[in-house]
């Protein structure tokens, strides 16, 4: 009796799996900076009341005035659609009740947001809006965070109408997040501070 050998099974079943690959959302890197030099997109400056500077493979911040100050530079972020965004924060000096952090979704000065820690070990995110602050969570203590003059990576991850966040690869929460955000991306301390940052990568899906 003659044998056949029928190959379509496997062709069939391979369309859909090539299909799906093709549907997935591939990485976009933004920006990947490791501060080894300044390409411009960092401001520079020194005065009586504030410092930034690249240096020695990081992005040094330091305030003397009690003030909030930030650093950011457009890198493309995503209106809608979903990005990660990961960096280092090493402090140097301060007192423990400033905070620091990350600013992103920056549009303006009245319109961005902010992830933040403090040295006693809190964290908060928060929104600005037609200059009133908006906290998006309470200022809760994180054990996963190295407190003092420590070493801290902090991520944030939006996927769809949620945001998670994470410290020391640790996730933190999620929380609803259906705001549009500004094309900008960098740095915010408060008052008497001195922070050190650096391995900012900004990915976009």
């Amino acid at each position: 009796m003659p044998r056949h050998v029928v190959h379509v099974v496997f062709v069939v079943a391979l369309v859909p799996l090539q299909l799906a690959l093709q549907a997935q959302p591939q990485p976009r890197v933004l920006l990947h900076d490791t501060f080894e030099k300044n390409d411009g997109g960092w401001k520079e400056q020194q005065t009586s009341w504030i410092n930034t500077h690249v240096r020695e493979g990081k992005y040094g911040f330091s305030a003397n005035v009690t003030l909030q100050q930030h650093v950011v530079r457009d890198v493309g972020l995503p209106r809608s659609g979903d990005f990660d965004i990961e960096f280092t924060a090493d402090t140097r000096r301060g007192a423990e009740d400033a905070p620091f952090g990350l600013v992103f979704g920056y549009e303006r000065p009245s319109y961005f947001f902010e992830y933040l820690i403090w040295m006693d070990g809190r964290v908060r995110l928060q929104r600005n809006a037609g200059l009133d602050l908006v906290e998006l969570t309470e200022a809760t203590r994180a054990p996963e965070l190295n407190t003092g003059f420590a070493t801290n990576m902090l991520k944030i991850s939006r996927r769809g109408d949620r945001l998670l966040f994470y410290i020391n690869g640790k996730q933190q929460g999620e929380i609803p997040f259906a705001w549009e955000t500004g094309p900008r991306v960098g740095f915010v301390i408060w008052n008497w501070i001195e922070v050190y940052f650096d391995d900012l990568v900004v990915t976009a899906y």
